[in-house]
């Protein structure tokens, strides 16, 4: 075999396996690029998730409401048996 065509046979190969590096090398950087971008997002989700909880002290209002108001219809049920 001539060493011509030994030379082009690798520079072939070398060319193909140089293309697909560099495809699977730009896949990668743009699998980064999403994952970034995602990573944004989801903080962004966590600030907006963390504000909206009820705080302590709104949380102590409502149920003390709700104990008034278990407290009054006690206190009605016990009129009712009364009489």
């Amino acid at each position: 075999m001539d060493q011509t065509l030994i030379n082009w046979a690798l520079s072939a190969v070398s060319a193909a396996i140089g293309f697909f590096g560099h495809l699977i090398w730009m896949a990668v950087r743009d699998i980064q690029k999403a994952q970034s971008r995602l990573q944004t997002r989801l903080s962004e989700v966590e600030v907006l998730v963390a504000g909206s909880y009820v705080k302590r002290q709104e949380f102590e209002r409502f149920i003390d409401r709700i104990i008034d108001k278990l407290d009054s219809i006690d206190s009605k049920l016990d009129s009712k048996v009364d009489k």
